[in-house]
């Protein structure tokens, strides 16, 4: 599972500790906190913008001015402060002949985000699902987290690439290092250790692990097409 979850999780807690001993209002304290994931979402993944638009939208629920202008100032300098520490490169680096596309292949891309949508819908469905059925006593969480752990153990003895957020599949996806039956056997087996993880109780992020599996999933249609004759330029 990613690790967007618990950095997001310890930057709103430091912040609400300190808003709450500045005694900040409540409105106040809850715009502090927000700014606080913000800054959090830009550094783990390296996106000024999108850190602030992500907490906006997903997190507060608006996307006034009065609260987006605070988000986009937390996030742009959470990046700068990046910058001055480590590398800013982008997690996904991409060729710029990717960039180059026809009318066929933008077609074939509004047909894979109506697709993208659905197995979307599916992967939250399986992620609840998965936790309501095996996340139901609580007091087994260490003997279940025992359990997860050896499952996916057992799995990354014959493909360690599954290990981690999943930010290297999809940068061999993007580099085009995988087979199509490689990379099909890593889209099975991610969804079913990320879903075993997150259905344990494991704490962590699944957005990483989302876009690992969406990165995928454009991978394997781009080869049905292929595979069924269609030219993608």
């Amino acid at each position: 599972i990613g690790r967007e979850g618990p950095l997001v999780q310890t930057a709103t807690v430091f912040a609400s500790i300190f808003g709450r001993r500045a005694k900040f209002s409540t409105l106040r304290l809850r715009l502090f906190i927000a700014c606080a994931a913000s800054g959090a979402m830009s550094a783990v993944f390296h996106t000024p913008l999108a850190g602030g638009l992500f907490v906006s939208e997903i997190v507060v629920g608006t996307m006034s001015i009065d609260i987006l202008a605070p988000l986009l100032v937390s996030s742009c300098s959470s990046y700068l402060t990046l910058t001055v520490i480590e590398s800013s490169e982008p997690l996904y680096e991409m060729s710029r002949a990717y960039l180059s596309s026809g009318l066929s292949t933008a077609c074939f891309a509004v047909l894979l985000g109506v697709v993208s949508s659905l197995l979307a819908k599916a992967w939250l469905v399986w992620l609840s699902k998965s936790r309501s059925l095996l996340n139901r006593n609580k007091n087994l969480l260490p003997l279940r987290l025992a359990i997860a752990g050896l499952a996916v153990g057992l799995i990354t003895i014959w493909y360690p690439e599954i290990a981690g957020n999943g930010s290297h599949i999809i940068r061999g996806v993007v580099s085009l290092n995988f087979s199509l039956e490689f990379v099909s056997w890593l889209f099975v087996l991610k969804v079913l250790s990320v879903g075993l993880f997150f259905a344990m109780g494991a704490v962590g992020g699944v957005l990483t692990p989302s876009l690992t599996i969406g990165g995928v999933s454009g991978f394997i249609f781009a080869h049905v097409l292929i595979a069924c004759g269609v030219p993608l330029s």
